[in-house]
């Protein structure tokens, strides 16, 4: 619980950078396994395969006039190892991607169809350590236990650093889309990562 509130503490205010330090930092105190593939590791390779992905989906459509936010969850991924996906959901209005209570963010008006989701690829070494960690109970060990816990995190805060960087490349090309509030965080995991939303 204490890395979960230190991470969550680092990404709503905006410190994606130090939050994936921190989550390295932390890993690098335990002897190495295999999900320690994930140090120095990003997913900034798929920011042109997203940047499309959205821009086909979002871009210069009618619906884009009512949209007021984004928000854009992986699938839940240390369980589902076989694929490794997120779509993208647009909002007619603006709550607090923060409340845990609300349901807004199931109430989307308009989402990702041409494509319908983008699947993550590079790392499928990663996804074969967390289908290990699951069929051979390895969770039962308190230690791997631990260390798959801040391998979760480093997942989520290198996709919200993907879509942060993305995005910025929108913003700076002047698409309505990239000016936008977004929510970025996967299933299962309340640590959303605000984009546009001051």
């Amino acid at each position: 619980m204490e890395h979960y509130n230190n991470v969550k503490a680092l990404i709503q205010s905006k410190k994606l950078t130090e939050a994936v330090q921190y989550c390295e930092d932390e890993l690098k105190k335990y002897p190495s396994t295999d999900f320690h593939w994930i140090l120095n590791r990003d997913l900034l390779h798929l920011k042109e395969e997203l940047f499309r992905f959205i821009d086909i989906n979002f871009g210069d459509k009618p619906q884009l006039l009512e949209a007021k936010a984004f928000y854009s969850e992986l699938n839940g991924f240390s369980i589902n190892w076989d694929k490794w996906f997120f779509d993208v959901s647009a909002y007619d209005t603006l709550e607090d991607y923060q409340d845990e209570s609300s349901d807004w963010l199931g109430q989307g008006f308009w989402g990702s169809t041409d494509p319908e989701y983008l699947v993550v690829s590079g790392w499928e070494r990663l996804q074969e350590v967390f289908k290990d960690f699951q069929k051979n109970k390895r969770y039962k060990d308190k230690q791997m236990s631990a260390v798959s816990e801040l391998a979760q995190f480093l997942v989520v805060l290198r996709l919200q650093e993907l879509f942060d960087k993305t995005i910025s490349h929108g913003k700076q090309l002047g698409l309505k889309w990239a000016n936008l509030p977004w929510g970025v965080t996967a299933h299962g995991y309340y640590l959303v990562y605000e984009i546009n939303n001051n």
